[in-house]
């Protein structure tokens, strides 16, 4: 990176917790990241919450292969069971705390910050 080429940032290529990485996270902001940052965090965001509920997709899964073609009938417990998990995981708290920890472990890709908003 052409960051790295100057001398202050010598000492901080080793972890995301040196002080050349940390930045202060303004109160009640949300950062906006980089394009490439921004996908990051949002596959990251998406793959924890399918990993969190590995099992119930697992129970679905069984469920559509034991049922076939009346898995929409047959499988509706699973199913819902299953968004309901992904729900609980995939909150827009969890995608705010995941943009806050990039920001602070890859500060060159904050482009600037904006007010956290509740969704509706």
């Amino acid at each position: 990176m052409v960051g790295n080429m100057d001398a202050s940032h010598e000492s901080s290529d080793s972890g995301a917790d040196a002080p050349a990485h940390s930045i202060q996270i303004p109160e009640g902001m949300v950062p906006v990241l980089r394009a490439r940052a921004r996908e990051h965090v949002r596959k990251e965001w998406i793959d924890t919450a399918w990993m969190q509920c590995d099992p119930e997709t697992k129970a679905f899964y069984e469920c559509s292969k034991r049922e076939g073609l009346m898995v929409v009938f047959k499988c509706r417990g699973e199913k819902n069971v299953l968004n309901d998990c992904l729900k609980q995981f995939s909150t827009e708290e969890n995608h705010i705390a995941l943009k806050i920890a990039w920001a602070r472990a890859h500060p060159e890709e904050v482009m600037g910050w904006e007010p956290r908003q509740p969704r509706l």
